[in-house]
């Protein structure tokens, strides 16, 4: 069982920050990387849609052989985490936007939550805000952000003064979380806006941190000497 590979998949390109964070955090890893390009992007879909192709994605998983999944995508982990774990016998580990780390943030002013439209819908992100805000966090929906990341990726320094713009809007900030993959690209962007002065929060270092931590538990890590290999499929 150890020798199998670890299954990562999100809509689009997003996916790939986390799958990076995860080749470091585990070198000696095998991974499977499914882009659902063709079904993207999810975060503007109903929930019927998003569980049908998380389903379809890990029906894929299964089929060929992981060991554990991981749903590098908010929208995903929110509306079907709960379902997969329900549904199929495996380790799964979602992607939860950082409101816990962004909430320790100093300061009086603002923290900026930026997420897609279907993602502050979810109950699980209701209840995520609900422990952690303070009054301080502002949550701004992206309808077409994740899209134009995955239209121009990898040259996301056209989206400059597209982020720009959005930022603008939000001058007494004290803290960005960002809460798509997709928008992880943009993250030293958002960082340089700001002049460094206020911190950019991701899920990129929770997440390996859990995924290394539950899979030592199951005696699931490989202990090979040679480095992991990763194979890309896109739909």
């Amino acid at each position: 069982m150890k020798a199998l590979p670890i299954g990562v998949f999100d809509s689009g390109s997003g996916g790939l920050t986390i799958l990076e964070a995860l080749e470091r955090e585990l070198p000696k890893e095998d991974f499977i990387y499914v882009s659902d390009s063709f079904y993207a992007p999810y975060g503007n879909r109903s929930m019927a849609y998003v569980e049908a192709r998380v389903d379809a994605v890990t029906g894929f998983f299964l089929k060929i052989g992981v060991k554990a999944v991981v749903v590098a995508c908010n929208t995903a982990t929110n509306v079907g985490i709960k379902h997969l774990r329900e549904r199929f016998n495996l380790p799964f580990f979602g992607v939860e936007p950082p409101l816990k780390p962004a909430a320790k943030t100093p300061g009086a002013g603002r923290i900026l939550v930026l997420c897609t439209c279907l993602t502050p819908r979810q109950q699980k992100f209701k209840e995520l805000l609900a422990a952690h805000d303070d009054g301080r966090f502002i949550i701004r929906t992206l309808p077409s952000l994740a899209a134009r990341v995955d239209a121009v990726y990898p040259r996301v320094s056209l989206l400059d003064n597209e982020v720009a713009a959005l930022l603008s809007e939000y001058t007494d900030i004290v803290g960005v979380v960002l809460g798509c993959t997709h928008y992880y690209y943009l993250k030293e962007m958002i960082e340089g806006y700001y002049g460094g002065r206020v911190p950019v929060y991701d899920a990129r270092a929770g997440l390996c941190g859990r995924v290394k931590t539950r899979l030592g538990e199951l005696s699931l890590l490989r202990d090979r000497e040679a480095a992991g290999h990763t194979s890309f499929i896109r739909w």
